[in-house]
């Protein structure tokens, strides 16, 4: 036997290619990540609506009351207007005055009445993007 070394492959083994598990861990973990935020943002999102509901419950009360108060000036306005046609106010020039006076009070709350209503209507229009 000679020492002369054989043809022997003394290269490194190859390194077998396995299941690829972390592939599969970080796909769980992007999963649970992504899963949580959706739950977490749904909670925040219905606290969200839940507050605007109520805001939207207390604006309209005071939306129906101001609107009360503009029926009732209207209606005051119509019978003083029948009450001066029929010469029944008394004096003509301060029952004219008396009418102005009423007139621009109902203009003025019909103004207030409108700005509640866009208020109100703003509250409902995000309620409807949350939802």
């Amino acid at each position: 036997m000679t020492n002369e070394p054989s043809n022997l492959d003394l290269s490194e083994p190859e390194e077998k290619v396995g299941f690829p598990w972390l592939i599969i861990a970080g796909i769980i973990l992007v999963s649970v990540v992504i899963g949580a935020w959706l739950m977490r943002s749904k909670a925040h999102q219905d606290v969200a609506i839940n507050a605007l509901e109520q805001q939207r419950l207390a604006q309209k009360v005071v939306l129906d009351q101001e609107r009360d108060k503009v029926f009732e000036i209207t209606k005051q306005l119509d019978t003083l207007r029948g009450q001066i046609a029929a010469q029944k106010a008394g004096d003509p020039k301060e029952a004219v005055a008396r009418y102005n006076a009423m007139a621009e009070e109902q203009r003025t709350q019909r103004i207030k009445v409108k700005a509640l209503a866009d208020d109100y209507n703003k509250t409902v229009a995000q309620i409807h993007e949350l939802q």
